[in-house]
């Protein structure tokens, strides 16, 4: 029993940090997914309340709403390939789910020059909001912000902002380091411009 929880730690060690690490930018594409495709993914989905994919297409057929992208990208960020989809209440038991499990997008955009200067943004279905968040205007609506100080432990050291809007029945988030070029001007622009290709 020691040795499987061995295996499954050491197995977590390995398949996290890559899940988080951005990908080299070489433009690899996922061929169009079969139907058992999509249905084996959102069955991960539910199971392990992880999965990621390589599209936007691949993606909506997993979690099953649109999925919008920034029109709005600061110069010298790149998107990373992996797609992070997860899921809200996956794997518990049926009596303590509430409601419909919540699916959610995560794209992560790294600047070519320092990846510890980044911003992913969050998209789901439904309201949501940020833990401990203050009421703020943002992108001309009523939305949340909340500022983490700078932690020299955390993988991304700089001070962290967060902003969430809701808009047309979605939550969006984004979680991005006030470093670099970023400053909270130009994340509340990336968060506002997001649009449905």
């Amino acid at each position: 029993m020691k040795r499987k929880m061995l295996y499954l730690f050491s197995g977590c060690l390995i398949i996290i940090p890559l899940m988080l690490t951005a990908c080299s930018g070489n433009g690899t594409e996922e061929p169009g997914l079969t139907d058992e495709q999509i249905e084996a993914l959102k069955a991960e989905l539910a199971e392990r309340g992880g999965s990621s994919v390589f599209t936007l297409e691949a993606a909506e057929a997993v979690v099953g709403f649109p999925v919008a992208v920034p029109q709005y990208i600061p110069e010298g960020f790149y998107r990373q390939e992996r797609i992070m989809l997860s899921q809200l209440g996956s794997g518990l038991p049926e009596e303590m789910r509430h409601g419909d499990p919540v699916n959610i997008v995560d794209m992560f955009y790294f600047l070519k020059e320092d990846e510890q200067v980044m911003f992913s943004i969050h998209q789901s279905l439904g309201k949501a909001g940020i833990a401990g968040g203050e009421p703020a205007e943002i992108c001309g609506v009523q939305g949340d912000k909340k500022y983490l100080p700078a932690d020299p432990r955390r993988k991304y050291p700089s001070e962290i902002l967060t902003l969430a809007i809701q808009k047309d029945g979605y939550s969006f988030s984004i979680y991005a380091t006030l470093a670099g070029p970023l400053d909270e001007e130009k994340i509340e622009k990336i968060l506002c411009s997001m649009r449905y290709d």
